[in-house]
């Protein structure tokens, strides 16, 4: 929790301090009301001030305070009780929101290694379930048991003034047994729930890869394995449900059964011990009360302490993603005088002067000794096999490794002096597998942007080469692209990512094989644009299609995490090194997902 939120706890709890002392005031007086009723308006009972005070007042009016009095505490407690449950649930809520936006931005400012590493299902779920599950069933909880905890102690207070051994008796029996049916749940509901969380896992993971790879799965060697996991994964996830309610409802009951057994004996002692009408009356009257508010309370109190087992392992695993994120932020380190690259900045030049980084861990492998510069108004390639550290290297670049605070440069200006938010708006990044949200093709292409120019849209679409496929949708740009864009083809959806990439007016436009899925006329225009685009902007285009960067202004080649080579396609060739193995081993592109 956060400062304010640890001050705004404790301002809740001197309220419920304040509630449980109304409580008392409201209970306290109806023994009074009805030991008066009982002896026939007899004040004798009362305390010398309070007969001197009432003395004042005729018999009706006496009845009139000795109704009011109760009625009015009663109804203030109700009040209070009420805005109390209000301000538990909004204090929880909030906290709940505020964790919710404090997740998502860390996530937004990870480094690319953390999402690499991370089952997105998984996080999904811990976002999704236990965030809500720490706020309603640990935040929350804490104040609930805080407040009832208060109002069973004020209860046992006034059994004890009002009946010194019956009211221990039932305040001992009820206190040992929520004891000893925590003590006897705690172990099982714990294990029950670490056990609950796992199957949670496996159930988003294979639910998402059922959906996501459909067509590679209908079409696998055995595709009921696909289901046959996902039905063992529910039926461990329902047994253990079932289990985690038993264990959970069995203390509630315990506690009614135990309660009403104790009412009874202390009637009992009463009657035994010669009490007087009016005295079993008013103290049958305040155990009524007592019971009515204490046994409510104290099988919530018995389910609470359940719930807190049952979630502690759900709160683990917040508590671990929220580390990792911790560990995995990019942090800016903003100067005094921030540099927004905004519109009206000059990105003249970008230069990366890395020394080592390592990609994943500190025993894997790396980059070491990068040295480049990437000037406005040129188109560079970026070339290697698989595994060489292409991907990486455009991480660092784009701001997405903890690395690029000190390696990268724009201008001269180290990254860390700019708002990385800022530093990105300048780029724009089109992945080989492009993402797609289920919305409609304009809102893919503005990707964000609430106040879409249409006119705009459409240009950057024909640009992409999409003008023909746009005549075909009745509903043009409004047309929907389904979940992750299914109602289009591989190319489609790359061409739409580079409209996307042309929407934004990026200083630097990063292409990762984004013409992979494109056959090879439509490839040829795409890069034919992307030369026509560096006239006035940076264009970085990674990609395995070598012929695709015959006119580049420079080429960078890598292998084992280093640039071998660099120079122009001509320079290249004539070296006949790393660049000419790679145009060798070079096979005709098949035509696909067009």
């Amino acid at each position: 929790m956060t400062e304010r939120e640890r001050h705004l706890m404790s301002v809740l709890i001197v309220f419920l301090c304040g509630v449980s002392f109304v409580d008392m005031l409201a209970i306290s007086s109806i023994a009074p009301f009805f030991k008066f009723v009982m002896s026939g308006g007899e004040i004798d009972f009362l305390p010398a001030f309070a007969q001197d005070l009432l003395a004042h007042f005729n018999p009706q009016e006496r009845v009139l305070i000795f109704v009011c009095v109760p009625i009015a505490l009663i109804a203030c407690a109700f009040i209070l009780n009420a805005t109390q449950a209000w301000l538990i649930l909004k204090f929880g809520i909030g906290r709940w929101q505020r964790m919710s936006r404090h997740l998502v931005a860390m996530m937004q400012n990870a480094d690319s290694s953390w999402n690499s590493s991370n089952n997105s299902g998984e996080v999904v779920r811990i976002c999704q379930q236990d965030i809500s599950m720490w706020a309603r069933d640990f935040v929350m909880f804490s104040l609930t048991v805080f407040a009832d905890i208060s109002l069973i102690l004020v209860m046992t207070g006034i059994l004890v003034y009002s009946l010194p051994l019956e009211g221990l008796i039932y305040f001992f029996a009820i206190a040992l047994m929520v004891l000893v049916l925590t003590l006897i749940s705690r172990p099982r509901l714990a294990r029950y729930a670490e056990q609950a969380r796992l199957a949670a896992n496996e159930i988003q993971i294979g639910y998402g890869e059922l959906l996501r790879g459909y067509k590679d799965i209908r079409f696998a060697l055995n595709p009921k394995w696909f289901e046959q996991r996902i039905d063992f994964s529910v039926q461990r996830a329902s047994n253990i449900h079932l289990y985690q309610n038993m264990w959970g409802k069995i203390p509630p009951q315990f506690i009614t059964f135990l309660s009403q057994f104790s009412l009874l004996c202390i009637v009992l002692i009463m009657f035994m011990n010669n009490f007087t009408l009016p005295d079993i009356a008013s103290n049958i009257a305040v155990l009524g009360v007592v019971a009515s508010r204490v046994l409510p309370v104290a099988n919530r109190l018995s389910v609470n302490f359940g719930k807190f087992w049952q979630v502690f392992p759900f709160l683990q695993g917040l508590e671990k993603l929220e580390r990792d994120l911790q560990e995995h932020q990019i942090t800016s380190k903003l100067s005094s005088t921030k540099i927004v690259p905004s519109e009206n900045t000059n990105w003249n030049e970008l230069a990366v002067e890395l020394n080592e980084m390592y990609i994943g861990s500190d025993s894997g492998s790396k980059l070491t000794g990068i040295s480049i510069k990437l000037r406005q108004g040129a188109f560079y390639g970026l070339v290697g096999v698989s595994g060489s550290g292409k991907t990486s290297l455009v991480d660092l670049i784009m701001g997405m490794r903890i690395d690029s605070l000190k390696s990268v440069s724009l201008d001269g200006v180290p990254v860390c002096e700019f708002g990385l938010i800022e530093y990105r708006s300048g780029i724009s990044y089109v992945p080989q597998q492009p993402f797609l949200i289920d919305g409609t093709l304009a809102e893919n292409v503005g990707f964000g942007e609430t106040d879409l120019d249409r006119a705009w849209v459409e240009e950057c679409l024909q640009r992409a080469g999409l003008a023909e496929f746009l005549q075909t949708l009745p509903q043009g740009i409004d047309t929907l692209s389904g979940d992750l864009g299914g109602r289009f083809s591989g190319g489609q959806k790359q061409r739409i990512a580079i409209a996307r990439a042309l929407y934004k007016k990026p200083k630097l436009l990063v292409l990762d094989e984004a013409t992979s899925g494109l056959d090879n006329d439509m490839a040829q225009k795409m890069g034919q644009l992307f030369e026509e685009l560096s006239s006035d902007i940076i264009v970085l285009f990674i990609t395995h299609q070598c012929a695709l960067l015959e006119n580049a202004s420079e080429i960078f080649v890598m292998r084992d995490g280093s640039v071998c080579e660099r120079g122009t396609w001509k320079q290249l060739v004539n070296k006949e090194g790393a660049f000419v193995e790679l145009l060798r081993d070079q096979r005709p592109k098949r035509e696909v997902n067009v």
